[in-house]
């Protein structure tokens, strides 16, 4: 049954539609046309579905769930309402066999506005070139699609059963005979770059290409003790250093990095997290464009568990022998779970990264409430700004005969939302030789003063840098530097 109405103005129709309103599954809606051939459903009732897929434009101002149903057809909604999430409308109907929709966005989207629907372990593929306002049907058929990258508005990479990858260079209308992998099965891809593309395996091991497709070479050695849907991403400066990371859903078989063409083992970055044993699964990885690296954690949520670990820019400390995380899971519910196995056959990317110059957005679906989470990080890009004293400041001694300031204040700007700083002083501007380090609840402190001062003597130089330390770290403040003035000698 369908109800039109136009407004006053007759340039907008409406529509409401069911078969039995009022009562549960009806797959009732609202929606709104412009035209009366293109249809946005603006609102849905008596309808039951779940949240299985989501992508966000980089710039965090678009963002695409797709929805799955037993009862009906699945869906992509789209909102760009400030705040994300506030309003959303239907931007796609796909009535799929395996109740199973992807959402892949272009890696040049904000330049081409390509986005891809994609049935998981069937044959529907749609694309997009204007947001989502309009949608072409793939007529070729490409067997069951694993996972779907999308390089930009011309090229895509679909992974196909038995390990196999096809290429299309026209948008999807015609496609490159399907490549092996080396890999028996695929459990996701990712493109890197013009030519890099990773394959997570579903085995803990990892493929990738360095040619565009062409060809495939598998990473000696799984990850961990073998097993498992590998998540596999690269780092920040991967066309300088080759890294990339990688992990599993297995438990506690730990985060791990590998740089292509270098080395010969992996290399495990989180030993003091599976060494506690609390279940650790991960689910997805993501990189921002500063280097930090992100893991979602694919347990339910609990005190230990759960949430998401972070890392600020592993590759920059090459001989850092204990790599610094944060375990980030506050303002969680007890029994959060991020599982895309809730809904699709294998461990897809459930992790999904936007932001701007400023912070980084982490996206993610809680399969078991239902809901869409975001977190904001304010405290990846840069460390506070320093304040006093001056850099390269002579700093007088005071009336004390201690060869030190009476009060030596060390003061910086505040950070949103930070509760604890650290700061640590050094001999030397390369951090090698550490000469006090203290936290504080304040953005300033008195070095030379309280439970822990600071031993200084006259005519040293000294360099000095803080971060904030919690809830959770960010990047060093750039160093600044002082020295304590020589004492003056009387006659002798």
């Amino acid at each position: 049954n369908a109800v039109v109405s136009w407004s006053p103005d007759g340039k907008i129709a409406y529509c409401g539609t069911g078969q039995s309103p009022g009562k549960s599954l009806d797959e009732s809606a609202f929606s709104a046309s412009l035209d009366g051939d293109k249809w946005r459903q603006m609102g849905i009732m008596d309808t039951a579905f779940h949240l299985a897929d989501i992508a966000v434009s980089p710039d965090s101002k678009y963002l695409f769930v797709t929805s799955s149903s037993t009862f009906g057809p699945e869906g992509i909604w789209r909102t760009f309402s400030d705040p994300p999430g506030k309003s959303w409308e239907r931007v796609l109907t796909m009535d799929t066999d395996t109740n199973a929709v992807i959402v892949r966005l272009s890696r040049d989207y904000d330049d081409d506005d390509t986005l891809y629907a994609v049935e998981v372990g069937g044959e529907q593929i749609a694309v997009s070139h204007n947001r989502g306002h309009s949608w072409e049907w793939w007529m070729r058929s490409l067997g069951p699609v694993v996972d779907m990258a999308v390089k930009d508005e011309n090229t895509v990479y679909a992974a196909l059963p038995n390990g196999e990858v096809a290429k299309s260079a026209g948008s999807g209308w015609d496609w490159d005979e399907p490549v092996e992998t080396t890999l028996d099965d695929i459990n996701m891809l990712a493109v890197v770059d013009e030519e890099t593309i990773l394959i997570g395996g579903r085995d803990g091991e990892v493929a990738y290409s360095s040619d565009g497709g062409t060809s495939f070479n598998q990473i000696d050695g799984a990850i961990g003790s073998g097993g498992g849907d590998v998540q596999v991403v690269a780092d920040a400066g991967f066309s300088e250093n080759g890294t990339i990371y990688a992990a599993t859903n297995i438990p506690d078989e730990g985060l791990w990095c590998w740089t292509i063409g270098v080395s010969t083992r992996w290399e495990q970055l989180d030993e003091d997290i599976t060494e506690l044993a609390e279940g650790q699964r991960i689910s997805g990885l993501a990189v921002g464009s500063e280097g930090t690296l992100y893991a979602l954690r694919l347990e339910p949520a609990g005190d230990a568990t759960g949430g998401m670990t972070r890392w600020l820019c592993p590759s920059c400390c090459q001989e850092c022998i204990d790599f610094e995380y944060d375990f980030v899971n506050f303002s969680l519910p007890q029994g959060a779970i991020f599982d895309s196995t809730a809904v699709f056959p294998n461990t897809l990317p459930y992790l999904k990264l936007s932001g701007d110059k400023e912070q980084n957005d982490l996206w993610t679906i809680d399969t078991a409430n239902q809901t869409i989470y975001r977190f904001q990080d304010t405290l990846c890009k840069f460390g506070p700004n320093l304040d006093a004293p001056p850099n390269a400041a002579v700093l007088s001694l005071g009336p004390c005969p201690c060869e030190r300031p009476s009060s030596l204040i060390l003061d910086w700007e505040e950070l949103d939302d930070v509760t604890e700083y650290e700061v640590s002083m050094y001999l030397d501007a390369d951090s090698a030789s550490e000469v006090w380090m203290t936290h504080s609840d304040y953005d300033g402190l008195i070095a030379t003063g309280g439970d822990n001062p600071a031993s200084l003597s006259s005519g040293s130089a000294y360099y000095w840098k803080a971060r904030a330390d919690k809830p959770i770290k960010s990047p060093w403040s750039v160093m600044r530097s002082f020295t304590l003035a020589l004492i003056e000698v009387g006659g002798l």
